[in-house]
């Protein structure tokens, strides 16, 4: 990589984390005032995503915003290629998004503190007994009304083709009874490669696909409801592979 492109993408990424520490800070400051988490998620859907990317030079292309549930809560479920996958999630979806993530985000400076503060399920894979009680959270969450967004696969993509997925969230929706829409991204590890955080300038591309109905969904129906979901982004996936380099003309562009 060229010398002067090294540093403007390090500098770049020192940026955006000046930012995350500067939008979490005032977030903090929110709930200290207000009581409230209303503000923090105003902040994260207002402020820190679309001022994210904007820093970050990152252009983002969205597919299907007719397919979004405002009537009520929704389970969203999306594959996993890097963290601008999270920003990108909150820009599109301009909604107060709850993730599942993995325990280790707990930990992720800023980042990981925001997720503490306005209530995040964090999963710990390797202990049975806490990720089922993180299971009954996140329906206990969404019986309160509130918006999830899983990565059904667990961990980030190092192939950029979608893995297999876990169980947990179709436990939670089987539960529930809301809808759940598939969320494809696409481009958002050639713009943050795995295991580097040397953020470069591009497009993500995010595709909405049309809600999973399943008020008539039962346990004994899990595995196929998991096939079914995973086959659906895996479709959107394609489609918005189909479409790299390609006219955007239907795409609608968020103004970051």
């Amino acid at each position: 990589m060229n010398p002067f492109r090294a540093l403007l993408y390090t500098l770049t990424s020192l940026l955006v984390l000046l930012w995350c520490s500067l939008t979490v800070s005032f977030a903090f400051l929110l709930f200290l005032l207000t009581g409230s988490r209303r503000g923090p998620f105003w902040a994260a859907r207002n402020l820190w995503a679309p001022g994210l990317l904007r820093i970050a030079r990152v252009r983002l292309q969205v597919f299907g915003l007719e397919n979004i549930n405002k009537s009520g809560p929704a389970i969203y479920i999306m594959n996993h290629q890097s963290f601008l996958d999270i920003p990108a999630a909150f820009a599109a979806l301009q909604t107060n998004l709850h993730f599942i993530g993995k325990k280790e985000l707990k930990y992720v400076p800023f980042v990981g503190w925001y997720m503490q503060l306005v209530g995040m399920i964090f999963v710990d894979r390797k202990s049975g007994t806490k990720a089922i009680a993180s299971i009954k959270e996140t329906g206990k969450l969404i019986r309160q009304g509130k918006t999830v967004l899983a990565f059904p696969e667990g961990t980030r993509s190092r192939s950029g083709q979608i893995g297999s997925f876990k169980k947990g969230i179709f436990m939670s929706a089987i539960e529930a009874k809301v809808p759940m829409i598939p969320v494809a991204v696409d481009g958002a590890m050639d713009l943050l490669p795995y295991g580097k955080f040397m953020i470069r300038p591009g497009k993500i591309r995010i595709a909405i696909g049309s809600p999973m109905d399943l008020s008539q969904t039962t346990p004994d129906q899990r595995a196929q409801m998991i096939e079914d979901a995973r086959n659906r982004l895996i479709q959107l996936h394609a489609q918005l592979q189909a479409k790299r380099g390609g006219n955007y003309s239907e795409a609608t562009v968020r103004k970051n």
